[in-house]
């Protein structure tokens, strides 16, 4: 089967953290493995490879500014403001202020495209290269930690501000603040705590081998209409800077609409399709993928639907303006079959997705004809 002949080669690499050599090694197997390996394209970008070293830095940065205020309260609280303001930033993909004066690695994209004329739209598959330098291990009770930290810190911005209005410390206001304090520390203790070695971390090359089973597909039956592209991403998992390249590059340039689909751990049973998802709060995809989900469902089709607290490809996405859907694995150990299911799914919702877009298309050039559109013609003209 070729499906666990590639999980079994790509495991062999192994840790792949962002930037890394061995990340590049993976791209290169991934791309001898190719129907076709002279049509992909190498594509480089600089990106930032320690997102929980980032976080790590603003876990500190408040502990430090919170212990600064109790002498210093204004200057605490600029400091618990700044720190807190950046940690939105980070918690909400937007915008990394503390990232704007760290370094960057080179990293790599591998990008196979499938062009056609008069497409009526574009089609992007995307999947990781890299894996985790470390793994969240949390209780099912800690579904965000992240966002416990910017609770406390934003308590003890307030607190801050208000022992800058009143002189001295009250008793009311003190006890207040040290529990602040107490809690933004253990907090972000916890945060650290749910950290796993990297001999811990997954190594699940189900997506790796889902999109190159994909691709032999499409060598043979592509879909008609629709431009597809399928990119094996670097720092995939850390920040999706690969991503987020690929479309500041080509994404507006593509014909509309353009559908992205990631795949997280697709090796891993059971496959679901994550309809929310981000470290901080819940941030909702755009409506054209879930609702080629919900007709997978309605086909008999079962891929659940939960929410997820990291962040993938199809989140950044997302964040740009592009319609997103994210395929993410459960805890199952990997296996070759799933990765073949999680191929079925994404092929399924592509050429429906390329159906629906194409039926809209013949819709608008009927001259005189008025034809109510389904629910989800509306979503993918939307």
């Amino acid at each position: 089967m070729r499906v666990a002949d590639d999980m079994e080669a790509l495991a062999r690499i192994f840790p792949r953290p962002a930037g890394s050599e061995q990340e590049r090694d993976a791209l290169d197997a991934v791309r001898a493995r190719l129907p076709d390996p002279d049509a992909a394209r190498v594509e480089g970008f600089a990106g930032h490879t320690a997102p929980w070293a980032i976080l790590g830095i603003h876990g500190v940065c408040l502990f430090v500014a919170g212990v600064l205020g109790f002498w210093f309260p204004r200057v605490g609280a600029l400091g618990c403001l700044l720190a807190t303001a950046s940690l939105v930033g980070e918690g909400s993909g937007r915008l990394g202020l503390l990232r704007l004066w760290l370094p960057k690695l080179p990293s790599y994209n591998l990008v196979v495209p499938h062009e056609v004329e008069r497409a009526v739209g574009t089609v992007v598959f995307t999947t990781p290269l890299d894996v985790p330098r470390v793994h969240l291990r949390r209780p099912r009770w800690m579904r965000r930690p992240l966002l416990g930290v910017f609770v406390s810190s934003s308590m003890l911005t307030v607190l801050l501000v208000l022992r800058s209005l009143s002189e001295p410390w009250g008793t009311p206001l003190l006890s207040l603040y040290l529990a602040c304090l107490v809690v933004q520390g253990v907090t972000s203790a916890v945060v650290f705590a749910t950290w796993r070695a990297p001999r811990a971390v997954s190594n699940d090359t189900g997506g790796m081998a889902a999109l190159l089973e994909l691709e032999r597909r499409l060598a043979v039956d592509p879909i008609p209409g629709l431009c597809v592209w399928t990119v094996f991403t670097g720092c995939g998992r850390a920040h999706q800077d690969g991503i987020r390249a690929f479309l500041t590059l080509r994404g507006e340039r593509q014909p509309a609409p353009l559908l992205v689909i990631s795949l997280e751990e697709a090796g891993r049973a059971p496959l679901a399709a994550a309809l929310t998802e981000g470290p901080l709060w819940r941030q909702h995809h755009l409506p054209t993928g879930p609702a080629l989900v919900e007709r997978l469902q309605w086909a008999g089709v079962r891929v659940p639907t939960v929410d997820r607290a990291e962040a993938s490809d199809a989140r950044a996405a997302m964040l740009l303006g592009f319609r997103a859907l994210s395929l993410v694995g459960g805890d199952g150990v990997p296996d070759p079959d799933h990765a073949a299911r999680a191929a079925d799914v994404v092929e399924t919702v592509a050429r429906w997705f390329a159906a629906d877009l194409q039926r809209v298309a013949d819709t608008a050039k009927a001259p005189g004809l008025t034809v109510t559109p389904s629910p989800v013609d509306e979503l993918s003209d939307a």
